[in-house]
């Protein structure tokens, strides 16, 4: 799936073209969630403002310790998900941030790129995105990565040996 980078806006810096990807959460494929793709957010973060809205309920959550997201000190509120983007759905546990640090989310390394293989092309300005397991059955390699044929192979060799 490409995508042409997208713009934010962010109430002390105006806006800016950023790599995005637009989330669906709770399968409310009607109104995605951008979010700017953020190879150092440690997971995926998105406004507190939009849970009710999402179906979260964060009445008996505990928050976590403070965290400083884009300058605005938030308390940050677990929840379990479901994500959609690039015609691939899973679960995730995502935390939900209050106050709002932006009017945006963040989809970071858990929850985000743990699911998603993420390719920015800054000249062309372009993301690409495409599910893991798919790039994986792509490019021949099993689910670590290494080349399926070595390792049949090896298994052919292994059973050839007992």
């Amino acid at each position: 799936m490409r995508v042409r980078r997208g713009q934010l806006l962010h109430a002390y810096r105006g806006a800016a073209v950023c790599p995005v990807v637009d989330l669906a959460i709770n399968g409310i494929d009607e109104a995605p969630l951008r979010c700017l793709i953020d190879t150092g957010a440690p997971g995926v973060r998105l406004p507190g403002s939009v849970a009710a809205a999402l179906g979260v309920d964060l009445a008996d959550v505990d928050p976590g310790p403070p965290h400083v997201i884009g300058g605005t000190e938030t308390l940050l509120y677990d929840a379990d998900v479901s994500l959609a983007c690039a015609g691939v759905e899973w679960q995730a546990t995502v935390s939900f941030c209050t106050p709002d640090f932006a009017g945006f989310g963040l989809a970071g390394l858990r929850g985000f790129f743990d699911k998603i293989h993420v390719s920015v092309d800054g000249y062309l300005q372009l993301v690409e995105l495409e599910p893991h397991e798919d790039r994986l059955t792509r490019l021949g390699l099993d689910s670590t990565g290494h080349p399926q044929a070595e390792l049949d192979r090896l298994a052919d060799r292994v059973t050839a040996e007992s």
